[in-house]
């Protein structure tokens, strides 16, 4: 995945989630359906910017992780590109 895929993922998750919730509660509590969607889109463009937000972080975090994990468990040798070394 291209860097940024995964926040776009999560947020648009996020706000379409939102966005059924807020659904549901305003239908739930019998509220005109003009105030249920007006809610409902704003809510969802919350919950996309908050995705995306936690998205980036997380994003951040992984890349963090695997730069630390390829400098502290570095390949030797090159070895074949086929991955054949332990083949028998």
């Amino acid at each position: 995945m291209s860097s940024g895929t995964t926040s776009r993922l999560i947020a648009s998750c996020l706000g379409l989630a939102g966005f059924a919730v807020a659904i549901v509660s305003g239908l739930a509590s019998e509220n005109p359906a003009s105030r249920v969607l007006g809610a409902a889109l704003v809510c969802m463009v919350a919950c996309h910017l908050v995705g995306l937000g936690i998205g980036m972080v997380g994003e951040r975090v992984v890349e963090s992780y695997l730069r630390q994990y390829k400098a502290a468990r570095p390949v030797e040798g090159g070895g074949a590109p086929g991955g054949t070394e332990g083949a028998a």
